[in-house]
C-alpha cells in the first residue's frame, strides 16, 4: 500500500501535466455547451397543431380532426404549411381565421397558454385538406 504523502505527490504531478490541464478544460468547455444547448431546448419550447378535414355529408361522414395541443407558455405562430384554403386556430373561446391557402398572415399571431386546435378550409372540388401550424 502506498503512504499517503506519496498519493499525494503522484496526485499533484499528475494534475500538473498539460495534458491533464488541457482535457481539464476540454470538459468544462463541453459540460457548458451542454448545458447550454439543453438549457436553449428548455427556452424556446416548440409546438405543432396538426388538423385536418375530410369532405362529406355534413353530420354524416364529413370529418374534422385535430389533437388537442396544450400549451403552456405564451408562443408565437412560426410557419403555416399544408394543403388547404385557409385555416382557423381556436381555443374553444377565441377563433382565429385565415382565408388563403397557408396563410402568412398568421405568421407571427400571439397564443397565450391554453389548450389549441386547428383546422382546414376544404379547396373547391378537393376531398381533404391538411394545416400543420408550427409555434415558438
Amino acid at each position: 500500500m502506498l503512504e499517503p504523502k506519496l498519493v499525494k505527490i503522484i496526485i499533484k504531478n499528475f494534475v500538473k501535466h498539460k495534458k491533464v490541464r488541457k482535457m481539464k478544460q476540454l470538459v468544462k468547455m463541453s459540460l457548458v455547451i451542454v448545458f447550454m444547448l439543453a438549457g436553449t431546448g428548455f427556452v424556446s419550447a416548440q409546438y405543432t397543431i396538426q388538423g385536418s378535414q375530410t369532405k362529406g355529408r355534413a353530420g354524416v361522414n364529413a370529418k374534422l380532426q385535430c389533437k388537442a395541443v396544450v400549451i403552456n407558455k405564451t408562443v408565437k405562430v412560426t410557419a403555416v404549411s399544408g394543403n388547404n384554403n385557409g385555416f382557423w386556430i381556436t381555443d374553444g373561446r377565441s377563433k382565429y381565421n385565415y382565408w388563403k391557402p397557408n396563410d402568412r398572415s398568421a405568421i407571427g399571431l400571439v397564443l397565450k397558454p391554453g389548450t389549441y386546435y386547428a383546422y382546414p378550409n376544404l379547396k373547391p372540388n378537393a376531398n381533404r385538406a391538411t394545416v400543420v401550424i408550427h409555434l415558438r
